[in-house]
């Protein structure tokens, strides 16, 4: 989708409560072809449910390629597949790769992707000010109650990148709304509050 298909598409109503946003990684190494297609494929073979909306078996409602392309899976309107538990009330974005060559985890985000998930999520956080951000491994539990969890979900970057991705947003979207004479401050739980990019 181009910014403009994106802004577009996020002003239509959505028909459920969102409180987060779920940031996840295809798992795959950098260089691998992934796109929206690709994990369609993937989750019908999977045996995830054909949703009547977008017609897609993605479990995520956006995918960002490695050459920063946003893509639409899932409609907002339907609940995602990417967080047992969380579905209902979560968008779930996936971007490509997230494993490097030697086949361990890694931050192979593009500066593509990354000018992308930032825009995303920007606007996701406008459209739905009281979500939070977090990777999916956010969502697994710690069974042993040490604060550690032992096996990492799909997203393999450190909370700090999603502190930084939710305070930057934040930040991004108070200058827009600043921009729009909108200086109660309170950004994300104003109701007036809104992006003047979508409203």
């Amino acid at each position: 989708m181009t910014n403009q298909e994106l802004i577009q598409y996020l002003t239509k109503p959505v028909g459920r409560k969102v409180s987060g946003i779920v940031v996840h990684c295809s798992a795959t190494k950098i260089g691998q072809i992934v796109d929206v297609n690709t994990i369609d494929r993937w989750h019908k073979g999977r045996g995830f449910k054909r949703q009547p909306i977008s017609k897609r078996y993605c479990g995520y409602h956006f995918v960002v390629t490695e050459s920063g392309e946003i893509q639409k899976g899932r409609d907002l309107q339907e609940a995602g597949a990417h967080v047992e538990g969380s579905n209902s009330k979560t968008i779930g974005v996936c971007y490509a790769g997230g494993i490097g060559q030697n086949g361990k985890p890694a931050d192979t985000r593009t500066d593509k992707q990354k000018e992308s998930l930032l825009f995303l999520l920007r606007l996701l956080v406008a459209k739905f000010p009281e979500s939070t951000i977090l990777g999916h491994r956010d969502y697994s539990p710690d069974k042993d109650g040490d604060g550690i969890i032992e096996i990492l979900g799909r997203v393999k970057l450190t909370r700090n990148f999603f502190r930084f991705v939710a305070l930057e947003s934040a930040n991004r979207l108070a200058n827009l709304v600043a921009v729009d004479n909108h200086t109660c401050g309170d950004v994300g739980s104003c109701g007036n509050s809104l992006n003047p990019l979508i409203s």
